[in-house]
């Protein structure tokens, strides 16, 4: 009786569809390789009909190469003509290559189907069939500039939902075939909901991305730069929600003049004033220097953001000093929405250093900490605030923003480990005792990343076991003179004081350091701030158990 109804449940096609669609699922995301997952389900095409048709809806909805489409159909030297193939279309060639292509879903397009130039232009000479073969073709990645991808992008663009374009040479072919490429989605994708451009553009190409109405999500990554008066065309897109620029490498070198750095107060007033821009944009990123990040803050002025991506370039350039003005822009414009911040040095740019009388040149710009600390202060809607690695020309700017978190009640995860332009050694630390506050102003909080400097372990705050236990559950405060061993004495202390402050503290999370002494320090505080949850536990439990 079992076997009939496991037999009944493997006829149901719905059924295993199901069932392949989440193992595939949870082959994807465990697979420490991408693509080596399918490996997994190739048995699986022989087992039945039913199984047949559930796996290669797997193993074909998305295509890194044009190459296996290309291996399904005879070799060209063994079909008479093209002409012959066209009439055959509906024959055995075009039903076996159905079988697989209608279940692509997402297909990249490579350079490495150069040598069947032979079969492009039989698709082409018989293009209509193309919409058959791939009805279910959804997203486009656009990496070569050859005769097939013009094609396809020609055929597909109007039931694209995204499309991706490059990573592509700096050349003019390039440039060429990428204004194309716009130009075919302007006017055909009406569906289109994503666009990714990694590849050069020629001036006026802003102007296609206003067209094309539908778009949420723009990704530009240029090669060269786009001028901030050519970005305001962007803002004619009516549902652009999300806007990640990288507005090229050419920016990245440029020097600040003496005129400039006085007149910058002057344009962040103004644009914390100016008529607000891109009305329904939510999610906004930027990669780039200094001057880069300033343009694009004062140009776009959204007033709406709930997400803001910073990924700050360092390449020894004065305009990192421009931060926190460019910080301070996205707060005051953004405070009753936004949500997450996130500010990073670019990873794929070496950090260089600035000579440091170039920096003090570009006084009183270096003064300006206060007036984005209190913008951070008025943000009370952040739920999210990651500042990672980037220089600030204070020595002292990690214990203020700590100092001002407690006025952030909705926040859940907490990073802040920016570098000082003074050199790191002259960097001072807050004490444990600035966690205090934070403990009990921010009940959200389940993540706090920063640097402590554990030296001086302040009495225990106040805690009852019968309070509501807060939401810290992961905490990683490497100290200020990184090891920096401690005696036993000093790490029951701060065992304690961490157990008290933070109940649900549950997970330390040492900075990477190899040494055995480092590790073994952040794996003995761990146990005793257990220890003495687990103390508290049974607080509770006893206290729980007296009457009245």
């Amino acid at each position: 009786m079992a076997t009939s109804s496991l037999e009944q449940v493997f006829c149901n096609q719905e059924v295993v569809d199901a069932i392949i669609r989440v193992l595939g699922e949870d082959l994807r995301q465990t697979s420490p390789t991408p693509g080596k997952w399918k490996q997994h389900l190739v048995p699986l095409l022989a087992v039945s009909k039913n199984f047949f048709y559930a796996s290669i809806d797997q193993l074909w909805e998305s295509m890194d190469s044009f190459l296996p489409c290309i291996r399904l159909l005879p070799p060209v030297e063994e079909v008479p003509s093209p002409e012959t193939l066209i009439e055959a279309l509906q024959g055995d060639i075009w039903i076996r290559f159905s079988i697989y292509s209608t279940r692509i879903r997402s297909l990249y397009i490579t350079d490495d189907t150069e040598s069947f130039s032979a079969w492009f232009t039989m698709i082409a000479s018989h293009a209509s069939s193309l919409n058959v073969l791939f009805p279910r073709l959804r997203h486009l990645f656009l990496r070569s500039t050859d005769a097939l991808a013009t094609l396809l992008l020609s055929k597909f663009a109007a039931q694209l939902v995204g499309c991706s374009i490059g990573p592509l040479d700096n050349d003019s072919k390039a440039s060429n075939f990428t204004t194309t490429s716009l130009v075919e989605l302007s006017l055909k994708a009406n569906n289109i909901e994503e666009i990714n451009v990694t590849a050069p553009v020629q001036v006026g190409a802003a102007a296609y991305f206003s067209k094309v109405q539908g778009l949420r999500r723009l990704i530009l990554r240029l090669t060269t730069p786009m001028e901030p008066a050519e970005l305001l065309f962007l803002n004619r897109i009516p549902a652009l929600s999300a806007l990640y620029l990288d507005n090229g490498g050419a920016h990245w070198e440029r020097r600040l003049l003496s005129q400039q750095a006085q007149e910058i107060e002057g344009v962040t007033t103004r644009a914390l004033k100016s008529q607000a821009q891109f009305p329904t944009l939510l999610w906004y990123g930027v990669r780039g220097d200094g001057l880069s990040q300033f343009d694009a803050a004062r140009v776009l002025a959204p007033t709406s953001l709930q997400d803001v991506r910073l990924d700050v370039s360092l390449t020894g350039s004065d305009t990192i000093v421009l931060l926190p003005h460019v910080l301070r822009i996205y707060l005051e414009r953004c405070k009753s929405s936004i949500q997450t911040i996130t500010v990073t040095s670019d990873p794929g740019v070496r950090e260089s250093a600035v000579p440091l009388d170039l920096l003090l040149s570009m006084d009183p710009l270096i003064h300006k900490i206060p007036e984005f600390l209190t913008a951070l202060s008025n943000a009370t809607q952040l739920s999210e605030i990651i500042i990672y690695k980037v220089p600030f020309f204070d020595n002292d700017i990690i214990s203020k923003i700590i100092d001002i978190i407690p006025n952030l009640p909705h926040l859940v995860h907490l990073t802040v480990r920016p570098t000082t332009l003074s050199g790191q050694d002259a960097m001072v630390y807050p004490t444990l005792a600035s966690l205090d506050t934070i403990s009990t102003r921010c009940p959200s909080l389940k993540y706090l990343n920063a640097p402590i400097d554990l030296a001086n372990v302040p009495p225990l705050p106040q805690r009852s076991p019968r309070m509501p236990q807060l939401s810290v559950v992961c905490m990683d405060i490497g100290s200020k003179s990184g090891t920096q061993m401690v005696p036993i004495s000093q790490l029951i202390a701060v065992g304690r004081y961490l157990a008290t402050a933070f109940p649900n503290l549950n997970v330390l999370e040492p900075i990477k350091n190899d040494d055995p002494e480092h590790i073994a320090f952040w794996r003995n505080l761990e146990d005793l701030v257990r220890s003495y949850h687990d103390n508290r536990a049974r607080a509770i439990q006893e206290l729980s158990m007296v009457p009245g």
